[in-house]
């Protein structure tokens, strides 16, 4: 497309509007990634607070905020394998006696939930 073209294309009334919804967009994109770096940073600093503190929910009039840990089993163990780990049977001999099964690992991933009310 030469300039010519490009500048009969941005005079219709109907590419304005699409040039000037797609510019807001942008603006407001921008706005919005440097947010999400912020909500991220705020996250991460009640999450270690509310681990530091040994503190499982805060509660309010503005909604709570509930710190989670999620599970997760590696390695190799004939018993525990099916073509991979089978972690539900893992999970379930480490509840029943309260000890990994030779061979397998665990790892803890903690991180919050949340819910605010509009």
């Amino acid at each position: 497309m030469t300039t010519k073209q490009s500048d009969l294309l941005a005079t219709k009334p109907e590419t304005k509007k699409a040039l000037a919804v797609l510019q807001r967009f942008a603006t407001q994109e921008l706005a919005f990634k440097k947010l999400e770096v912020a909500k991220k940073e705020a996250e991460a600093t009640l999450l270690q607070a509310m681990i530091d503190n040994d503190i499982v929910k805060l509660e309010g009039e503005w909604g709570y905020i509930t710190k989670a840990v999620r599970k997760s089993y590696k390695g190799f163990n004939a018993e525990f394998t099916k073509t991979v780990l089978d972690t539900t049977k893992v999970a379930a001999q480490v509840t029943l006696t309260g000890q990994l099964p030779e061979g397998v690992t665990q790892s803890e991933t903690q991180y919050i939930t949340k819910k605010f009310k509009s």
